[in-house]
Formats: structure tokens, sequence, C-alpha cells
């Protein structure tokens, strides 16, 4: 009896398992890829990106389950299809978000290496220029020594010698101190007085007046130093403003990468984005997160810029809530550039509501516009 029952259970129980394999087998193939997608290692970063299709596909998940209780192949099979179009479609729009982040990347690298290649080439023309006013140094440097020699072959008291030969190299080294700030360009007159003296001073050591040459080279050495006072400040200025002007260029160039819409004004460079909101909402759109990471990563480039984000709606609903909405979707982008590493204490977030339209409210195509997320990258004060 004994026997018989516990072939009884185990026929049972053999049974059992059997149907339940059955089953499993007979699932609809899209409900086992649906449910496998969902255990993939980047669902997670999926349903975070998109959470709208994610919340379809369940939904659409949910029927299908429900469709498959009622044994409804049919409704299975439609439901079932659906969900995963919306899972791909949001695996897509995921895989896109990282290709973007990847192009933001080399945006980014190539436009510093744009701005570094521009620098090197001003540094390069420059250099040439430098060289070339040099090379005129090395002339009368030459006629110099020539004139050296001539006076060592000539029987002259050494100690005259050793002071007109000092006065002369003090002379030239003042002329090239001069020279390092640029002054034959910011001190014309005093630099082009120092160096006719000097070149006369050459030729009268040639013949052989050691006393006139002395004085002549002393003279030299006044007005290179005059030149060298006056030019310094201008030089000095003159790299600033460069500088200055170099940085702002660069940070419009590197801005173009973003693909966005941009302008100079009195405050800096100015960005434009739209669609960082979807319709009502005050978080940040995944689409929209690959410009304002490439964003982000200009202000740490650029960190003497402030910035100002300035969000703008279009004129349905009250201004005060308007203004409001605007405010919080401002402190959102705020939030976001703090989240890549951006400073907070540089971001200035304005929510400026309907304030301030740039394109006819009455139209629908003039809303979109109105609808717009302004960044500006504030200059600093001119040299």
């Amino acid at each position: 009896m004994k026997t018989r029952f516990i072939t009884l259970i185990t026929g049972i129980t053999l049974s059992s398992l059997a149907m339940g394999c059955a089953h499993n087998t007979d699932r609809a193939p899209t409900m086992v890829s649906y449910e496998q997608a969902k255990e993939a290692e980047e669902a997670s970063l999926i349903r975070e990106r998109s959470p709208d299709l994610f919340n379809a596909a369940e939904v659409e998940y949910t029927t299908a389950i429900k469709s498959e209780r009622d044994k409804e192949d049919e409704a299975v099979a439609h439901h079932s299809q659906v969900a995963v179009l919306l899972w791909r479609t949001a695996e897509a729009r995921s895989h896109t978000l990282d290709a973007e982040a990847r192009v933001a990347t080399a945006d980014r690298r190539l436009a510093t290496a744009e701005a570094s290649l521009a620098n090197a080439k001003a540094e390069r023309d420059e250099e040439m220029l430098a060289l070339a006013r040099l090379e005129k140094l090395i002339q009368l440097q030459e006629q110099m020594d020539s004139a050296s020699k001539a006076m060592a072959t000539q029987k002259q008291n050494e100690k005259a010698k050793a002071a007109t030969n000092t006065a002369m190299l003090a002379a030239m080294a003042a002329l090239k101190d001069a020279e390092a700030v640029q002054a034959s360009v910011f001190a014309p007159a005093p630099y082009l007085r120092a160096q006719q003296t000097l070149a006369v001073a050459t030729a009268t050591l040639k013949e052989g007046d050691l006393a006139g040459a002395e004085k002549l080279s002393v003279n030299a050495t006044a007005s290179a130093t005059q030149a060298k006072q006056i030019a310094t400040p201008k030089f000095e200025a003159d790299r600033a403003r460069r500088t200055y002007e170099g940085r702002l260029k660069g940070l419009f160039d590197a801005v173009k990468a973003t693909g966005d819409t941009r302008r100079v004004s009195d405050r800096g460079v100015t960005v434009t984005l739209r669609g960082v909101f979807e319709s009502g909402e005050t978080f940040v759109a995944p689409i929209s997160k690959a410009s304002l990471e490439k964003l982000a990563g200009l202000a740490s480039t650029y960190a003497e810029f402030a910035v100002i984000v300035e969000a703008h709606t279009d004129n349905r609903g009250g201004t005060t809530a308007n203004l409001t909405l605007g405010k919080s979707r401002s402190d959102a982008v705020l939030a976001y550039l703090v989240e890549k590493g951006v400073n907070p204490s540089r971001i200035t977030s304005l929510g400026k509501g309907s304030s301030e339209p740039i394109a006819d409210n009455r139209s629908k195509d003039g809303r979109a516009i109105n609808r717009r997320v302004e960044i500006t990258f504030v200059q600093p004060p001119a040299p």
C-alpha cells in the first residue's frame, strides 16, 4: 500500500513538472526575449534614460501576461512584440546617448587641440618677428666684434680699451633687454636712437677713437634702457590682451563643436539650447544631456568665465507659473553642470519665464522658439 502511494505521488509530481516544462516551452518567444532583455547588464541604465519607453513596455508586457493566462495567443504575441519593440527603442536611445557622449569627448579634445595649434601658430609668428629683429642686433654685434679686433691690433691704452669694450657690451645687452619686451614696436623712437647711436659708436671705434666710442655707447645704453621702461607696461598689456582675446575666440570656436546656436554679446558667449525639457517637465531630457555635457567640459576648460543659465518659456500659463517653471528648469541645468564637475559658485541660475520672447507666441513655431535655455559664458573684465 505504501509503495503504491509513493508511486502515485511520484507520478503526479513528474506529470506536473512535465506540464510546467511544456508550458514554458510554449511561451511566446517575444515574451522570453523581453524578460531576458530586462535582466541584461545595461537594463537599469536603459530604464533610467528612457522611463517613458520602459513604462510603456511594462504596460504591454503586463497585458501580454494577462492574455497568456487567458490563453489568447494572438494578444500575447501582439503585446509582447510591442513590449520588445519599445524596449529595443529605449536600448537604441541609450546607445545613441553613449555614442553622443563619446563624440562630445572627441569634440572637446579636438577643440582643445585646435586652440593649442592656433596658439602655437601665433607664438611661431611672433617668434619669427622677434628673430628678424634679433638678426639686426646680431649684425650690429658682428660689427662691434670686428671693430674690437681692429682695436686690438692697435697700440692703445689697455685700460681705455677695456672701458670702451665694457661700455659697448653694456649697450648691446641693454638693446637685447629692450627687444625682449618688443621695444622696437612699443617704444620705437628711443629704441631706434639706441641702435643708431651704438652703430655710430662701432664706427667710431674702428677709427680708433676709444673715448668717443665709449661715450656713444653709454648714450646708447641710456636710450635702450629708456625704451625698455616705456615698452614694458605696453608689452605686458598687449600680451594680456592677446591672451584674453585668444581665450574668447577659442571658447567661441569650441562652442561651435557642440552644434548649438551661439552668439557673442557684451556679456560674453551665449549658447541657445532647445528641447532640453519635455513639455511641463523640470528634469533634463536624456536627448539633451550630450550637449550639456559638452558645455560642462568647456566650462571646466575656460574656468575664468562665469556661467549664467537662463530658462525661458512660452506665454501659455500664468506669469507666476512660468517664472516658477523657468527657475526650476534653470536650477535643473545648474545641477547637471555641477554633477559634471563645474564649480557651483561660478554658476548663476535665472528663471526668465515668458518675459523675454524672441518669436511670436501666437504661433506653434514661435512658441517652440521661445521655449529655450540660454547658457552664457561671461567674459572676465578686459585687461
